[in-house]
This record gives C-alpha cells, structure tokens and sequence, in this order.
C-alpha cells in the first residue's frame, strides 16, 4: 500500500494539476530524457515509478515518426518545429485533435464529478488517472484513449478540454480523410475484410517501392499492424507447407483476386457469427439469433451505406456497451451461407432447409434444395480427403471448384424474407404456412441459363448422385436471372 500511494505521488508531481495524463507522461518524458543525458536515466525511473524499457519504447516511436515527417516533406527543421512544443494549451489542442471522437462530458457535482459519454453514458475514469484524484475538473470536456468495459465502463488516459479546443481542433476534418482512404478501398463491395485485404495488398506493393511508410501516411494505416498481419500470413503458410497441404503457394493463389471465393472464405472461417439484414425505407435493420436488434461500428465500410445489398452479414466479434455493436462484417448471399456456413438439413417438406437449430429456414424449388445439399457434401468429402491424405492434388477437382465459383458470383441476392407470422398451431403447420407464402412466390416456369444447368448437373451426375438437378440457378455468369428462383428466409415470432 506504501508503494502505490509512492507511486501516486510521483504521477501528482509530473501532473502539475493540469488534468492530463498526456501532459503527466510528456513530463515524465521529458525528465527522464534530461536524465539520460546524464547518464542517470535508471536512477530517475527508479526513483519515479517508471519504466525505462517504456520509456525507450517512446523514444524509439517518437524518431520514427520524425522520420517519417521529413521523408514526406512536411517538415524540414525539427528544432523550429518546436518553438511552442513547451505550451500546454497547444499541446491539449493537438492530443484533443488525435483522440476525437473519444469524449465526454464533465459535470462537477457536490462531492462528486459526472462523466457521459455518447454511447455508454454514465462513465468512470481508472484509478490511476490524474483526474480520478481530483475533487473538481474544471474543463467542460475529457478527451481520452480507450474504453474498458468490465462492470461498468472505464477511460484509461484522459487530457480535459475546453469548448474551444473541441469546436476548432476536435471536429470531423481528420476523421473525414481517414474515412475516405477506407472507403477508397471498401470499393464499394459492403466488406470491412475485403477492404483490409486491398490495404494490404497496396501496402505489400508500396513496400517494394521502398514507400511503405509513405503509403500508411498518406492512407492513415498503421505500419506496425500491417506487418503483424505479414508475419501471421507467412506462419500460417509455413504450417501449411509443413503439414503437407500446400506445395506451391503460387499455384493455391490462382483464384485469390476472385472476390466472390475471397468471400466464401471468409464466410466459412467466421460462421455463426452472422446476422439478417432486411433494407428498410432509411435504415438497414440488422438481428442476431442471440441479441436481436443489433448496430454497426460507426468505423464500419457497411456503417455508412444507405442500404446492404445483401440478405446477410458475417462478423468478426459482438460489443456490448448500451447496444449490442458488430465489428468488422462482410455481406454474404444465401449460396455462401449454405455452402460454406456450416451444417444444413432438411425441413420436414420439399425444399425446406436448416442452419443453427431450425433458427435460418430457407424454403426453395426441391431441385434447388438437393443441389445444394449435394455440393455441400461433395465439398466437404473433398476436404476431408485432403485433410487425410495431404499430398491429393485437389486442384484437379476442376469441375466442382468452377460449379461453386459459378454458383456463388451468380447468386444476386433476390430472395426475401418473410416475417410476422404467428402460427396458431404446430411448428409443422407454421412450416406448411410458410412453404405455401414462399411457393406463391416462387411460382411459374423458369428461364435459367441451360449451359450453367448442363455444367452443374454433370459434375454431380459424374459423382453418382441421383438428384435430376432441375437447378433453375439463373444468372451464372453473364447470364439473365429469373427473380423467381431464389430463397425464401423465413423467422417464427
């Protein structure tokens, strides 16, 4: 107990009474670089409850971004640059400037001191903040790093603000350009994971223009994440070329451009995290099986489109603040979910299909339904006999392969869902009910590509299937599309 109120009283001297824990560690900084010079630098740390190899840490990033300054050309003379380094309200405008829009209110009260945010609402400040210790905080507003939510939700590293800091350097200019380098490489394709491919892939090929640096700049990305993502993509290839399932890297990336595959994968590889997106008037509504009503990350590629071409999205991890908010989704057709969205059986009728329990039901034409049953099983055996027998040349499955290619690009999404329905009777008569809606629909003969039909019900013909594959896909490649050819999702209430 000795020890931390030491510590606490080491912060309180670097403090200054300011309100920040920014201007606090800028101080501590600057200490401990006129200790180091010297040559006393452990003694201060010891002396002040630092950490030098932290400290180190800071120097080391601050270089950098010096570096990075000049080989841009925004700066030429570091040492004018820091004629008014020394005064704090300026400094406040810039540290504000760099965490907007992470702010809250301050309300003093009697004994006590208020603090909302936009989003959680009433708010704490961690024990180790320099503003936790005061009684009063005389500024409107704090400006802070990150939230942590444990029972209640905690600002770690908060700097309070006046008006005229967040009117003039807290307002959406910044915030505006990282948005619009993000949706430069969205490309409109309603993926957070498809755009962080194309990051990265611009990243990989500025990097051998020696301009890696230059490219996070200029497209507000960090540099040191981008090459964590390039050491976990070069591990995962070593244990895949360990384990025996890839020989030539090269040859595995033929269809790596193919977004529509790229999309697949990702499906497969973040199922069940996925939720219904039904396109309102203004609004997109999206659900969950577990939460219901759900909300985007406002930093989302998918936040910022009026509508979601797409019945589904899949995500990477839920938040739970005031609202339940998704993190980094991708749009997926009902194809990509059936195919590679995990286990599907049969409803109690023809053309009746289930995911997760009997919670996504999908009523389609029977032939639809047993041509997708059978490429999912052929798909899957197919894995399996590369998961026991490595050195299989799955490659040379060409005709399954192109059958799922074909059949996810030109999947477009024209199905509908059904809702509110509130069955009197048995689940099966609620299913009978809900077959009956979705055949009204699906009515009427089609006029689907034969040449894509051929194609699909060979393959599977040529695998001893005795499904006729009547598919009625429509729309394989270039192809027109019978909008009556599509699935039906359908929710119980």
């Amino acid at each position: 107990m000795k020890g931390l109120k030491l510590a606490e009283a080491a912060k309180a001297q670097f403090s200054g009474r300011d309100n920040s824990d920014h201007l606090a560690l800028l101080r501590a900084f600057d200490g401990w670089k006129a200790a180091e010079r010297q040559q006393s630098g452990h003694e201060y740390c010891w002396r002040n409850f630092l950490s030098s190899q932290t400290l180190r840490a800071i120097d080391s990033l601050k270089k950098q971004f010096s570096y990075l300054l000049r080989d841009s050309g925004l700066v030429e003379n570091m040492e004018k640059c820091n004629t008014w380094s020394h005064d704090q309200h300026l400094i406040r405008a810039i540290i504000c400037s760099g965490l907007f829009p992470g702010i809250c209110s301050v309300v003093n009260k009697e004994k006590s001191v208020s603090l909302k945010t936009m989003e959680d609402g009433p708010v704490l400040l961690y024990s180790n903040s320099v503003n936790s210790q005061d009684p009063t905080i005389p500024y409107p507003w704090l400006v802070f790093n990150e939230k942590v939510k444990v029972n209640s939700v905690f600002l770690r590293d908060s700097t309070a603000v006046s008006d005229s800091v967040v009117l003039i350097f807290g307002g959406s200019v910044s915030r505006g350009l990282a948005e619009a380098a993000k949706a430069q490489f969205s490309g409109r394709d309603n993926s957070d994971h498809l755009a962080l491919l194309r990051a990265f892939d611009g990243w990989k090929a500025a990097e051998r223009q020696q301009s890696g640096h230059e490219y996070c700049w200029r497209n507000f990305l960090s540099s040191q994440t981008l090459r964590a993502i390039d050491s976990l993509k070069k591990q995962f290839s070593y244990l895949l070329r360990d384990s025996g399932l890839v020989e030539n890297m090269e040859k595995c990336n033929t269809w790596s451009h193919d977004q529509h595959l790229i999309r697949t994968i990702i499906c497969s590889g973040l199922f069940p995290g996925i939720c219904s997106v039904v396109n309102k008037e203004k609004s997109v509504s999206l659900k969950t099986m577990e939460d219901g009503p759900v909300l985007l990350y406002s930093n989302s590629v998918n936040s910022q489109e009026p509508t979601i071409p797409y019945p589904w999205l899949v995500f990477n991890e839920k938040v739970k603040v005031n609202s339940v908010f998704l993190r980094d989704s991708t749009a997926v057709s009902d194809s990509v979910v059936l195919i590679f969205g995990g286990s599907v059986s049969r409803g109690v009728m023809d053309g009746h299909l289930k995911m997760l329990g009997g919670y996504l039901e999908f009523f389609m034409k029977p032939g639809l339904a047993g041509t997708y049953l059978a490429l999912k099983r052929e798909l899957d055996e197919l894995i399996q006999m590369k998961l026991l027998n490595p050195k299989i040349d799955i490659g040379n499955d060409n005709e399954l392969l192109e059958s799922l290619k074909l059949l996810v690009s030109g999947d477009r999404c024209e199905g509908r869902f059904v809702y509110g329905r509130k069955p009197s009777g048995s689940k099966k008569l609620a299913e009978k009910s809900a077959a009956s809606e979705a055949l009204q629909w699906l009515t009427g003969e089609t006029q689907s590509s034969q040449k894509a039909m051929d194609h699909i019900s060979t393959v599977v013909k040529m695998r001893g299937e005795v499904h006729a594959l009547q598919l009625c896909l429509g729309n394989c490649g270039a192809h027109k599309k019978d909008h009556k050819n599509k699935m039906i999702m359908d929710f119980y209430s």
